[in-house]
């Protein structure tokens, strides 16, 4: 049975951010980090990239992510490089031409 929650703001506190499976401000602080395999769960280091590129756009940030250390022999790579470059996105400053069809 569903209850209501008294101290709405504390309960969020407590549970956490949807994304704090990883330390996204950690990561997005502007330094250098290199992510290994024991930092990652369940996930490739192609699958990471990609999401942390999300989370970096719904955050307002610009990152790079490289991967390296690949191995031939199983396809896989071995770590991941992780580095905001700037806090805003930059906007599209020239507008789009509508075309006539």
């Amino acid at each position: 049975m569903a209850v209501p929650i008294d101290d709405a703001a504390g309960a969020w506190r407590r549970i956490g951010n949807v994304n704090s499976r990883y330390p996204w401000d950690d990561w997005f602080d502007g330094q250098l980090w290199k992510i290994g395999p024991e930092d990652v769960t369940k996930a490739s280091f192609r699958d990471l990239s990609t999401y942390a590129l999300r989370v970096a756009r719904d955050r307002g940030v610009t990152i790079v992510t490289r991967r390296a250390e690949y191995d031939p022999a199983t396809g896989t790579y071995g770590c991941l490089y992780i580095q905001k470059t700037s806090d805003t996105r930059r906007r599209r400053t020239t507008k789009r031409k509508a075309h006539n069809a």
